[in-house]
């Protein structure tokens, strides 16, 4: 994932938190992504979410990851 690479060169001293979310409704993954420029500035961080149906991939659980690290990653990195 190239904003991945983007993210790792232009902050070392960054983070990349990934949490599953748990869903009452059945067939659905979600996850959330937090991105943290600089661990020794943790106030400043961005949060984004991604869900996928797991009928519309085979990969489902990948794929809602992915996402969620993208879209938040987009919220930093985006000019």
């Amino acid at each position: 994932m190239e904003l991945v690479k983007e993210f790792n060169s232009n902050y070392p001293n960054g983070s990349i938190v990934v949490q599953r979310i748990m869903t009452e409704e059945t067939g659905i993954e979600m996850f959330k992504a937090t991105v943290t420029p600089d661990l020794e500035k943790p106030e400043r961080y961005f949060s984004a979410y991604a869900d996928m149906l797991r009928e519309a991939t085979g990969n489902a659980l990948e794929v809602a990851q992915d996402k969620a690290i993208e879209n938040a990653l987009n919220l930093l990195l985006t000019k």
